[in-house]
């Protein structure tokens, strides 16, 4: 069976940012020569840092995000999401920038996370359980419905494609009829 995915969207973002108040909540821009330790210090301890832009921050904000919008179990519906798209990838095209950020997003094996954190990862789990084809409705049982359904909808090429066979003929045959009634 060929199935494939698709997206439509007519979303809109909208990003916000904490900004200070005031310049005495920047960090201070002039690095002193006799400060250096320090310095080195602090781009140790920054390295150090998860940056808020690693996919486990972004999956915790989206199992959190999926809670507030009433779905009973965030981290459950965000797994039987990965996996459902795991099953069935959408039709990628390259040219959809939602389709690629939600590919990106809920496909963790794009992601490049540290090799100690890649055994225990549910996420790329949740992945391979949609690859292998299980059942992701019984993989996440604590996910009622499911959230890629939402607002997505699998369908077979072979029947798209003879629909769009069927409406050419249909064009086709009122063509020709249209050219035996007149006077050519």
């Amino acid at each position: 069976m060929g199935k494939k995915g698709g997206l439509v969207s007519t979303s809109g973002f909208q990003f916000n940012y904490n900004l200070p108040s005031n310049a005495t909540e920047l960090e201070p821009m002039l690095l002193h020569a006799r400060n250096k330790r320090q310095v080195e210090q602090q781009q140790q301890q920054q390295q150090q840092q998860q940056s808020p832009l690693e996919l486990k921050n972004i999956y915790a904000s989206l199992e959190e995000l999926l809670e507030r919008q009433g779905w009973n179990d965030g981290q459950q519906c965000l797994l039987r999401t990965i996996c459902e798209l795991s099953e069935t990838p959408l039709g990628r095209s390259n040219e959809d920038v939602v389709e690629e950020m939600l590919h990106l997003l809920l496909t963790p094996s794009e992601d490049n996370p540290r090799e100690e954190e890649e055994e225990e990862d549910v996420y790329r789990r949740a992945e391979l359980v949609g690859k292998e084809e299980r059942n992701c409705r019984k993989a996440y049982r604590g996910c009622l419905e499911s959230p890629l359904e939402s607002f997505t909808e699998i369908y077979d090429d072979r029947d798209r494609r003879k629909a769009s066979a069927r409406t050419e003929m249909k064009e086709l045959d009122a063509t020709l009829q249209l050219y035996s009634r007149s006077d050519y």
